[in-house]
């Protein structure tokens, strides 16, 4: 080859293997950047190790790339070029490798500044619809929708059930981010930190929120809701999808006095005081006084607004865990996979039988706009949609939402049985298994992959000690190799756990239906002296699925006391073992579900305020509502300043043992100038240590106060209403 042909292909590989990727003078986004940079050292090596050409050469090839594309087809790849993590490769659908063909045009535009051949395209497009139409046809994808009626369980569970989060701030932004999801019809992305675009700390922040008061005209016209005046928020939208800052769609939040724990305000409202974000010098009981008053907003308009401060307006309302021992950092917003990760985990500890995802809430949400609307228009513009067909083609779920039996015989529609039909509810049961029994979990460690992979890292370790002595004193090179086998051993237990819990819950939802309706037609069939089945009292077992799962929303076994559960006929395997003292049946906050019993609450609020709360269709009143958000603020910013003086504590205890070995080293008359400047740094360090622990504690006794001022004022309020409606 000639030296200009060897600089023209050199020039092509750094275009090719160039890191600032600009695309049609667009700089894309660091997650599709990511993509690309993986599809191209996957091209890379594939045609140096397997084909044995050149990578440059090979974007000219149909067969080359047809090759490529085969093998990310059927996932035979990783037999070819295993991955770094272990993990095999799946086979992928069409849209993916269409995904991955567009890549590869992309690398060879950097590679050549030209357009792929339009022939060479087609006939890489007509290979692989040829490829899908030979195949079998893969079962259609199940659409779980989210209805008011899962948003109620789930929020009824959040409160009332195992804790599924990590600290108390997240127990009052979970349950936010789902309502506004439910109500706004928004893509995660717009509401916490999108993976498209990572480290951008991009998401709801107090600019892009409004709260104000206003009249109650309900209030006004029949008395028949909460207070004289009402909360109103106004989110502001400028994060949709390739639309990013460019154009803006606002969304109504509006209080919600009958149903406060699906009320959107009331979560954002305790982040707003924990953050100390108004401008004015408000607290929780000015604020509560102004939503009782009726002359809180003059005659001459119509609302009162809050205000943020300037520091807070850039500042995400929805933040992420700092560390071990920081509750909350103050600046960075919660990411999208930590969101998605405890609905999850919510999801599974409310006993839904499919996965509950940020999506499930968007597609439910777009489900109720379309069922009000049938405005095309109207619906893309809640959904943020630029073509109609999208909601065709994505959202729609695959469950009817007309009861056409009804409609057939002229008669009121089934509204309530048509809901429960179309949530996720309806095959819910809390008592799934919600981790590995210990025989699975020995089965996991005793599997092949896990075997091979600890024997590599004890046989390293034992080179490593007999050679270094320990670990320490190796050389970096060996270190960074057992921290790989030690990862690649983690990823692997990780895996096998996630797919032996799936397993066990879907052996679980198949199998206790039929288990129960056994034991049920054995109670039925052979009923004790003076008893007529279950219907007329205490035969029907209360652990069985007509009190659990059925019961939940049809009526029909409403007044059966129930005695213990005899649990000898059903396999021990597929009940979680906590399951029993996890939590009963919750009552939910819709009047449908029945009016159940409140359970006793796990987590974080009292007995009464949950009994308010959770109670379908009673208003709550302002003692309600004010003890709710004091409590939870309270509790924020006790966990807070807890973690903190946690965090400071060990940091005191460090120094302290470092001074200590000083003194015990230099007791010369003489130190060196190193020494000195050492010792003032630890003594400054110990004195900035003492001063934050002694304010953080100041910060204890001061909410210890405030509790016993705001029950000084909740016992006057209660004083001065009871006057009022003597009076009245």
């Amino acid at each position: 080859m000639s030296q200009p042909a060897q600089a023209d292909l050199a020039s092509k590989y750094r275009n090719l293997l160039d890191n600032d990727l600009i695309i049609n003078n667009y700089v894309p986004t660091k997650h599709y950047a990511q993509k690309l940079g993986y599809t191209r050292s996957l091209w890379i090596t594939f045609c140096q190790k397997i084909l044995n050409i050149d990578p440059i050469d090979g974007l000219f090839s149909t067969n080359a790339m047809w090759a490529f594309l085969k093998s990310r087809m059927t996932g035979d790849i990783g037999a070819l070029i295993p991955t770094t993590s272990g993990k095999p490769y799946r086979p992928l659908k069409r849209s993916s490798i269409i995904a991955i063909f567009n890549q590869l045009r992309v690398l060879y535009r950097n590679a050549t500044s030209k357009q792929l051949d339009t022939k060479q395209g087609m006939k890489i497009y007509a290979s692989i619809e040829s490829h899908y139409k030979k195949k079998d046809a893969e079962p259609a994808k199940t659409k779980f929708t989210f209805t008011a009626l899962d948003a109620a369980h789930v929020i009824s569970d959040h409160w009332t059930g195992s804790p599924t989060v990590a600290n108390s701030r997240y127990m009052v932004q979970l349950p936010a981010i789902i309502l506004i999801s439910c109500y706004t019809t928004l893509r995660p992305g717009s509401i916490v930190e999108s993976d498209c675009h990572a480290s951008t700390n991009e998401s709801f922040l107090y600019e892009n929120f409004e709260l104000c008061v206003i009249r109650n005209h309900r209030y006004e016209s029949s008395k028949s809701t909460g207070f004289p005046n009402i909360l109103l928020g106004r989110m502001i939208n400028n994060l949709q999808k390739r639309k990013r800052h460019t154009k803006t769609t606002e969304y109504p939040l509006i209080q919600n006095v009958n149903e406060p724990m699906l009320c959107p305000i009331l979560p954002l409202l305790i982040l707003a005081f924990v953050d100390k974000a108004f401008k004015s010098a408000i607290t929780p009981e000015t604020l509560f006084t102004m939503l009782n008053d009726p002359n809180t907003i003059p005659p001459q308009r119509e609302s009162y607004h809050l205000e943020w401060l300037d520091t807070m307006m850039d500042k995400p309302i929805f933040r992420r865990a700092k560390g071990r021992y920081e509750a909350i950092h103050p600046h960075y917003a919660q990411t999208y996979q930590s969101y998605n990760n405890q609905l999850k985990a919510l999801g599974e500890a409310a006993g839904f039988k499919g996965v509950l995802t940020a999506y499930c809430i968007r597609r439910g949400a777009a489900t109720a706009i379309d069922d009000v609307t049938k405005n095309t228009s109207k619906r893309s513009q809640f959904l943020g949609h630029e073509r109609p067909g999208m909601f065709d083609r994505y959202y729609m779920g695959n469950s009817v939402t007309v009861d056409c039996q009804s409609a057939f015989m002229k008669s009121t529609p089934e509204t309530v049985v048509m809901e429960l039909f179309n949530s996720i509810s309806i095959s819910r049961d809390y008592r799934a298994p919600l981790k590995l029994p210990k025989n699975c979990k020995d089965e996991v460690y005793r599997c092949e992959e896990v075997g091979n992979t600890t024997l590599a890292v004890n046989k390293l370790l034992t080179d490593i000690r007999a050679q270094y002595g320990s670990t320490k004193k190796s050389p970096l090179h060996i270190q960074q190799e057992l921290a790989k086998l030690r990862n690649h051993r983690s990823t692997i237990l990780r895996r096998k756990r996630k797919h032996g819990l799936l397993q066990q819950r879907k052996k679980f939802f198949s199998n206790i239906n039929s288990e129960e309706l056994n034991l049920f037609i054995d109670r039925v069939s052979d009923p004790p002296p003076g008893n007529y089945g279950c219907m007329s009292g205490s035969s029907c077992p209360s652990g069985s699925s007509f009190q659990s799962g059925s019961s939940n929303d049809f009526d029909l076994l409403a007044s059966n006391s129930g005695t213990p559960q005899d649990s000898s006929n059903i396999d021990p395997d597929l009940v979680d073992e906590s399951a029993s003292d996890r939590k009963p049946d919750q009552q939910s906050c819709l009047a449908r579900t029945h009016g159940r019993e409140i359970p006793k609450p796990k987590r974080l609020l009292p007995d009464e305020i949950l009994t308010s709360f959770l109670k379908a269709g009673q208003r709550a009143t302002l003692e309600d509502l004010y003890s709710y958000v004091r409590f939870m603020i309270w509790e924020i910013q006790t966990e807070n300043y807890e973690k903190r003086r946690k965090h400071v504590r060990v940091k005191m205890e460090k120094r302290e043992i470092e001074w200590k070995t000083m003194k015990d080293e230099n007791k010369g008359p003489t130190l060196s100038k190193e020494e000195v400047e050492k010792r003032n740094k630890n003594s400054t360090k110990r004195k900035q240590y003492s001063k934050e622990i002694q304010d953080l504690n100041g910060w204890l006794k001061k909410i210890k106060g405030e509790k016993k001022e705001a029950m000084d004022w909740l016992e006057k309020f209660k004083q001065k209403q009871m006057i009022g409606e003597m009076e009245t």
